[in-house]
């Protein structure tokens, strides 16, 4: 018994720890995306459901915590009015948190969506998306997270005579009923399965849809490089044709196709390098792509199926009365606390992984700019420092493509 009161007392402290954690993380992912300086972060739409899922995840560890700050005593339940049953069907049940998960968990559903039409469909999401296409699909998980969870208030009641307020799945002879088996099975389904199978997809595109970009860049190289070496061949191969037919002339004619031999190989060699510094440069921007954008709504996805995979199969084996699982138990608070770490994780996902966030993060709480220093304060310094930058080589600030900046991957 003592065991069990140590594990629960743990477990409270533990629990303390993680959603003041995520309030506070969540909150600083807030604040650097309203700052002044962040209107450029907020221009791309990636970081706007970023943002967005920040306020869900924030709204989610908030609404945790008047759950387990507000206690309920029994003797209300024996009441018999119309608030007390609110209260049992709304409060009791859970359906405001779990409605908020739903919408968590979708709203990076259609974060990956918009990264895979951004990589994949390039054209598509320049041309047919917009701010305002992206602010209304926000709205979207919302509709499906408390639509979706709209049967759970229903299947808890009210008994007055009891002074109860419980769930009214049961097991008859280790069999559930046929709306217990099919609530259960729709539950599983429209909670973890459709959003593991878009996610899996559009991120096991976007890593392959980048390979490709990144080896085609490399194959023009080759094909530079070739198309030198043809160009060389064939000059070597009209001064011996020359020479054959007018041998009289040759040391003329080789002398002046020698020399312009020499100038098409320094057009040649000039041509080659700008083009594959150009080419460098996109494979050094799609790299960084790789290794920042995706690599952190990969983790984001993982953290998704760690958090949420053991919950989700515990669940299914004890409303399909597989293995009973007792809600006043320590395994269902530790996989509670599970799920609550999902949203607690991600902005410390964006500070370690993502460095457009962590450029930004810099900014307005060291007042740092990109490069770890302290911004000048004088506008003619900067001025001068900006006119310095663009001699002998192109500015920081100077993009490779004159697409919009919110389409940048």
């Amino acid at each position: 018994m003592a065991e069990t009161d140590n594990e629960w007392l743990w477990l409270e402290i533990v629990t303390i720890i993680v959603i003041a954690t995520g309030i506070l993380s969540n909150g600083i992912v807030l604040i650097v995306f309203f700052a002044k300086s962040s209107r450029k972060l907020r221009r791309k739409w990636r970081n706007l459901y970023i943002l967005h899922q920040s306020i869900i995840d924030g709204s989610c560890l908030f609404g945790l915590l008047l759950l387990r700050s507000i206690k309920i005593d029994d003797d209300v339940f024996k009441e018999n009015t119309i608030a007390v049953r609110i209260l049992c069907k709304f409060w009791v049940s859970e359906y405001l948190l779990w409605s908020m998960y739903m919408c968590s968990t979708y709203n990076l559903v259609l974060l990956s969506i918009e990264r895979y039409l951004a990589v994949v469909y390039p054209i598509y999401h320049r041309t047919k998306l917009n701010k305002k296409k992206i602010l209304l699909s926000m709205i979207l998980p919302w509709i499906i997270g408390f639509a979706f969870q709209s049967y759970w208030p229903p299947m808890y009641t009210h008994d007055s005579n009891n002074g109860s307020c419980l769930p009214s799945y049961s097991c008859n002879e280790g069999r559930p009923s046929t709306l217990q088996t099919f609530l259960t099975v729709y539950s599983f389904i429209g909670e973890y399965i459709i959003a593991l199978l878009i996610m899996s997809f559009a991120y096991s595109q976007i890593v392959i849809k980048l390979k490709l970009i990144i080896k085609r860049t490399s194959k023009n190289i080759n094909l530079v490089k070739n198309g030198r070496k043809k160009s060389d061949t064939a000059a070597c191969y009209e001064v011996n044709s020359n020479a054959n037919e007018k041998k009289s002339v040759f040391t003329l004619t080789g002398t002046r196709s020698m020399s312009n031999d020499n100038e098409s190989k320094n057009r040649s060699n000039h041509r080659e390098r700008s083009i594959k510094s150009r080419q460098k440069s996109r494979d050094d921007i799609f790299s960084k792509a790789k290794r920042s954008t995706v690599r952190t709504f990969i983790a984001i996805f993982v953290l998704f199926v760690i958090c949420w995979t053991p919950t989700e199969v515990v669940y299914l084996r004890h409303n399909l009365c597989i293995e009973e699982l007792d809600f006043d138990g320590t395994l269902y608070a530790w996989l509670s606390l599970l799920v609550v770490l999902n949203a607690v994780l991600n902005p410390f996902i964006y500070t370690g992984l993502y460095n457009e966030f962590q450029r930004q993060l810099r900014r307005v709480f060291c007042n740092w700019d990109d490069h770890g220093r302290e911004p000048s304060n004088s506008v003619g310094e900067e001025t001068s420092n900006a006119g310095n930058s663009t001699r002998g080589r192109a500015p920081d600030n100077l993009q490779l493509s004159h697409r919009p900046s919110n389409n940048n991957i």
